[in-house]
């Protein structure tokens, strides 16, 4: 049969050429923001690995033969570069054991080249030490190395979202979807191909999660949101508030703060703050650090200590234990070490000179009236 298109072929053909397109679009952006070259590698490779599948399906590969074991190679090279790029996002480093997983790929590529320099043949019944090895670690002759590859990298994208919030929280969860849809996809194809109802609507399920694959990523590594939800990401090329903006921003907090009491929350976390007053999190985290001079556990415990030094005044109905509750505190030793390095006191201590402070006070408010009286001694 002569190569050809249907519907479905010219659909994945379109979705393969928008995202080779999308990945040249960050290739480009990644000049001014390296941030962006990894997400760009793994659309090109996602686009490509479709591209073989369409030339597959086509029959055009009997035309262009020379990637035919390429896709498991290139699918198994993407969940690397996941974890690569996840790790960047949150400005930490890879932990060592992820460069283990370069092994297999690294194998895969190996393979690959053996195979185009005609070194053993995949298709033949030819046996030996080269062909065996290749049969073995081949990528393109052992899916589930891939399956556990994005199984790998799915438990480290959980891992990273578990203490997240809000919108940062959602774009790990969101990948972490994708490429989990996509592995099960993935596996589902080598299992199914084994049963006699297999087709090629089956077949085609797979490439209709990676052209959704690719256009998710596309469309949100490519906006300026990527940025702004991680701006501790190195590359990302977003330089911090200039001081005005600082000042701004920082009374804008205090405001808020002391109008809506968040520090009362015993549980307040940067995180959650930051949503709120819908700053990304390093950005809030550099202005209190720079405008107080504290971190933020300070900052926070210094509104907390504020309001329980004026409730030890006013509320002599409320013992230390109450107060320090209500004011956001979870444990006395906390409060009694906050309250110390701000009053150079203890809150009994404090409360007990208040209250003589008063009783002076008010004897000498009494004492002088009567002298303005003219009841005074004398």
């Amino acid at each position: 049969m002569e190569p050809s298109l249907d519907n479905w072929t010219t659909f994945f053909l379109l979705a393969a050429s928008t995202g080779i397109f999308v990945s040249l679009v960050l290739l480009v952006r990644s000049k001014s923001a390296s941030l962006f070259l990894v997400p760009a590698i793994i659309i090109g490779l996602f686009s490509l690995v479709l591209l073989q599948y369409v030339l597959f399906w086509t029959r055009y590969q009997t035309v262009i033969p020379y990637f035919i074991y390429l896709p498991n190679f290139l699918l198994g090279l993407i969940p690397v570069l996941v974890i690569r790029y996840s790790n960047r996002l949150l400005g930490r480093k890879p932990r060592r054991y992820t460069r283990f997983l370069y092994i297999p790929v690294l194998f895969g590529l190996l393979s690959n080249i053996l195979y185009w320099l005609g070194v053993f043949q995949i298709e033949s019944e030819a046996s030996g030490l080269i062909w065996s090895l290749g049969n073995i670690l081949f990528i393109g002759l052992n899916p589930w190395v891939v399956v556990v590859l994005y199984g790998f990298s799915a438990v480290e994208l959980y891992r990273f979202q578990v203490p997240l919030e809000g919108p940062r929280r959602r774009y790990f969860k969101m990948m972490l979807g994708s490429l989990v849809l996509f592995a099960i996809a993935f596996a589902s194809y080598f299992i199914l191909v084994n049963f006699s109802f297999f087709n090629s609507t089956w077949d085609y399920a797979i490439s209709i999660m990676m052209s959704g694959t690719i256009y998710f990523l596309g469309g949100t590594l490519i906006a300026k949101s990527t940025n702004q939800l991680f701006p501790e990401a190195k590359g990302s090329n977003q330089a911090l508030l200039d001081e005005k903006s600082v000042d701004e921003l920082f009374l804008e907090l205090d405001q808020k703060i002391r109008k809506e009491c968040h520090y009362r929350k015993d549980d307040l976390r940067l995180e959650w703050l930051a949503e709120k007053l819908n700053i990304p999190r390093n950005y809030l985290s550099y202005i209190i650090n720079t405008k107080s001079g504290n971190n933020f556990n300070n900052f926070i415990n210094e509104y907390r200590v504020k309001e329980a030094a004026e409730l030890l005044i006013s509320r002599t109905d409320l013992t230390v234990k109450d107060i320090y509750f209500q004011v956001g505190f979870n444990n006395k030793a906390t409060f009694y070490q906050a309250f110390k390095r701000k009053y150079d006191s203890t809150p009994t201590e404090y409360r007990m000179s208040n209250k003589s402070n008063r009783i002076e006070m008010n004897g000498t408010l009494k004492s002088s009236a009567l002298i303005q009286n003219g009841k005074g001694s004398g």
